[in-house]
């Protein structure tokens, strides 16, 4: 029954990944129906939208920690962020930005400009004296208009004092951090993270808990946030950040970048958007049904009830970001506090390496989706695909600790190599042991040309250029691995969660199932303004419908 059921499941429709339940599922016991039925209803329920006169209020930390911090992307996040806003609330919605040095015109933004259009000289100099890093950064002034202030504590405080504590229950905070962030440095609680605030200031998760109870205690609030470390935020669900405080009264929930252990992608001073793949250029591209270039994406509707939650622009970035991150959301960690873990004394209890039909059975419409399409991407096939995904994780840390030690030979001999024309470079011109003399500045500028020949006569730097490429190439497949081995690591953690939820679900504590509904409900919320329109040809509309041969299957509603 479960391997029919496994079998066709498998088979779900490209575009819309809207699950089939086959006429034999429906034989089963109506106990196991009823808790398949919950987690659905929980997922699909419309108590977690907001009601029709409620407002939403938008509140935005922004920047890096000092201008060497700030990258551009940092800036372009919250363009990219206020030209979805713009778009679906023509008439205006509250938004406050705090983002790096507010309105200070002093630089504040680190861009890069091409390696190739510095000259040879400074280059050669850089790589052989000193190093190429940093040498093609530039720097101005954030471009952002109408910035309510810098990133900073006051400004924080007082956007609380003046608007934060007007909100009414009617209303919601939408807070998008678009920042660098940092490990937690308190031995009682890992997930104690950071933001980085302009001037190295540091807003710790238990700090931003106390902050949110100024707020009125029934205004909801949903995060979004891309900073490194960001996943310890998903511990503000309980009171004062910490789990052993117990769960925090107010309704809050939120989605993260990565775990907590893990830097994120995306801080980069990169000027093409392009090339920009950081979590909330996916999350809101979701939502706003277009991406960064304007190009109409795949409308990731996987209950089909016209509305973008926010659940489901997490599902949809799970499985089109190609990064570094493992995306996590305020019910994982939640799932992971409170759920039991597989037992040979509780054979109902599972785990991500239970039967994979049987937890198919129990996921969601949006862990349907993140399930078929990561399997797809990864060639995921057959009944034993966490085992499976667990062997291949391996065999890639395998590979790339193959990568790392032939990355750290070539290493080796390029100082070698490098100390091998540098010391013959000094002595032919032993002001080089000093780079500010003024006959050291002359063989950048003036005398370049010489000193660029020289270079490139020596018998070593051949060689040196043609390993530190080697190398470089080595760097960039260690990085494309790490790339599949978080995907791996995606696939697992969301049949981690579906199993969890299982448990809590056939343990039975009343209280621990109603707040995790109350949560996911929260989760699955969406703005009041996405009903989806019609696609024009083109536009990126799911593809028609393929016939199904599964004559004896129901949609789920």
């Amino acid at each position: 029954m479960f391997l029919l059921f496994a079998c066709r499941l498998m088979r779900l429709r490209e575009s819309t990944y809207i699950p089939i339940i086959p006429e034999s599922l429906k034989m089963r016991s109506m106990s196991e129906f009823v808790k398949i039925a919950v987690v659905a209803l929980v997922i699909l329920s419309p108590c977690g939208s907001p009601d029709l006169d409620a407002r939403d209020h938008f509140l935005v930390l922004g920047g890096g920690y000092s201008p060497t911090g700030n990258q551009v992307s940092l800036e372009r996040n919250v363009i990219f962020f206020r030209k979805m806003l713009n778009e679906r609330f023509p008439e205006g919605t509250p938004v406050e930005v705090f983002f790096a040095d507010g309105n200070d015109t002093d630089p504040d933004l680190q861009y890069e400009i091409s390696m190739e259009s510095i000259p040879r000289a400074n280059r050669y100099m850089a790589a052989l004296f000193g190093s190429l890093q940093n040498l093609n950064l530039r720097y101005r002034d954030h471009q952002l208009p109408e910035v309510d202030g810098d990133s900073s504590m006051d400004s924080l405080n007082k956007w609380v004092e003046e608007h934060g504590a007007q909100l009414t229950p009617d209303d919601r905070l939408v807070l998008y951090v678009t920042s660098h962030g940092a490990k937690s440095r308190s031995k009682e609680n890992d997930f104690n993270s950071s933001i980085m605030l302009w001037n190295n200031q540091r807003l710790e998760a238990s700090e931003l808990a106390q902050v949110l109870t100024r707020l009125p205690a029934e205004v909801p609030v949903v995060m979004v946030m891309v900073q490194c470390f960001s996943g310890g935020f998903s511990h503000m669900i309980f009171q004062e950040a910490l789990a052993a405080n117990g769960m925090s009264d107010r309704p809050i929930c939120g989605f993260f970048s990565t775990l907590h252990t893990r830097v994120a992608a995306g801080c980069t001073p990169e000027i093409n958007e392009e090339f920009y793949d950081e979590y909330s250029s996916h999350f809101w591209a979701a939502i706003r049904g277009r991406n960064r270039m304007d190009e109409p994406v795949d409308i990731p509707d996987y209950d089909g009830d016209g509305n973008i939650s926010f659940d489901e622009a997490h599902a949809y970035t799970l499985l089109t970001s190609s990064n570094i991150d493992i995306p996590v959301k305020t019910s994982d960690a939640y799932l992971r506090e409170y759920a039991p873990t597989r037992s040979e004394t509780s054979p109902q209890f599972l785990d991500s390496q239970s039967p994979f039909y049987q937890l198919m059975s129990l996921a969601s419409v949006s862990e349907l989706a993140v399930l078929d399409g990561l399997s797809r991407q990864l060639d995921l096939t057959g009944l034993d695909r966490a085992a499976e995904a667990v062997q291949r994780a391996g065999s890639i840390e395998e590979r790339r600790k193959e990568l790392s030690g032939k990355s750290g030979d070539l290493q080796r001999d390029i100082n070698r190599l490098r100390g091998s024309v540098r010391n013959r470079l000094r002595n032919r011109w032993p002001e080089l042991y000093n780079l500010l003399t003024p006959e050291a500045v002359e063989l950048v500028t003036v005398r370049a040309s010489e000193f660029v020949a020289a270079v490139e006569e020596d018998d070593d730097f051949a060689e040196f250029e043609t390993l530190s490429a080697q190398r470089h190439d080595i760097e960039m497949q260690r990085a494309g691995l790490e790339e599949q081995w978080v995907r791996y690591q995606r696939f697992l953690r969301v049949l981690e969660n579906v199993a969890l939820r299982n448990n809590i679900l056939v343990e039975g504590d009343p209280e621990r199932i109603s707040r995790m509904e109350q949560l996911m409900a929260l989760e699955n919320s969406s703005f009041d303004f996405l009903r989806l329109q019609p696609a024009e040809p083109g536009s990126g509309e799911p593809e028609e419908e393929q016939e199904s041969d599964l004559a004896d299957a129901t949609v789920l509603p």
